[in-house]
């Protein structure tokens, strides 16, 4: 981590270091989980209103609370993971059938499933917050480049998991403001 003002400098240096083309930001990709799945299927098809929605997303965790849980499930869906532990919460909508545990039933069992199919499917594209890729050749060589529209350079257009396994070493290299402002705090208790 280092300071938010100071990123750029360490990061030219990296890019002196080994060289410009071998020196590059990445893109990472948006994924649809179970709260955004389920409320774009439903707000799709205008299945339900805007209170029922938000009562249904409610019901439904962020991955974070659960990972450790969703780990141990054949198909790590969050929504299955909420009709499964939050049944109450989700049965006047949509729960797991009593007669077929691999099937749901209810009024919105068709849209719990569409959600379900979407779950993990890339929906944007934006810059790694932290990530550089370091690779030995010319990162354009082995790798796709995307440009990016904000600070008009290429980035290399994989993910850290992707240029990892080829060959290429991730580093994080934060901004935080943080360390900015304690930063400027030192400097002023130094002058006086």
């Amino acid at each position: 981590d280092v300071p938010a003002e100071h990123r750029d400098e360490v990061i030219d240096y990296i890019k002196e270091k080994y060289g410009v083309n071998k020196v590059s930001q990445m893109v990472t990709f948006g994924k649809l989980q179970g709260r955004a799945a389920i409320k774009e299927v439903l707000r799709i098809n205008d299945a339900v209103s805007f209170s029922e929605m938000n009562a249904i997303t409610d019901s439904i965790p962020d991955e974070a609370k659960i990972s450790d849980q969703l780990e141990m499930m054949e198909d790590k869906s969050i929504i299955r993971w909420a009709l499964e532990n939050n049944s109450d919460k989700l049965k006047e909508w949509c729960r797991i059938s009593e007669e077929d545990e691999s099937k749901l039933s209810g009024p919105l069992a068709k849209r719990f499933e569409q959600a379900i199919r979407l779950e993990g499917t890339k929906c944007n594209q934006s810059k790694h917050a932290a990530g550089i890729a370091i690779s030995q050749s010319s990162l354009s060589s082995i790798c796709p480049m995307i440009y990016d529209t904000k600070t008009k350079k290429n980035i290399a257009g994989l993910e850290m998991n992707d240029l990892e396994s080829i060959g290429v070493v991730k580093f994080d290299i934060l901004g935080i403001g943080l360390l900015d402002k304690m930063m400027g705090v030192q400097s002023l208790l130094q002058e006086v």
